[in-house]
């Protein structure tokens, strides 16, 4: 998916992640609307106290909507965020 972003929000590091000295990378499953609007988002993968961050990173960046043939339609596909 080229393109995705309109704009990407970078997820906030956990305060209690950055205590234990835990980073690493998130990726969130997410569908978007043929309008562009994020209609789902579910993690993959990622540490359980970076996943809360980049879920909010998803839902909060904003996506193009998907052109098939010229026609916006809904799309799945994968995310991936780097939490420090």
């Amino acid at each position: 998916m080229k393109k995705l972003f309109v704009k990407k929000v970078r997820p906030e590091y956990p305060p209690l992640a950055q205590q234990a000295r835990i980073a690493g990378k998130c990726i969130i499953r997410i569908v978007i609307a043929a309008d562009g609007s994020l209609r789902d988002a579910k993690l993959v993968s990622g540490h359980p106290l970076l996943a809360v961050s980049a879920m909010r990173a998803a839902r909060e960046s904003k996506y193009r909507p998907y052109l098939v043939e010229r026609n916006p339609v809904e799309v799945e596909g994968e995310v991936e965020f780097d939490i420090p």
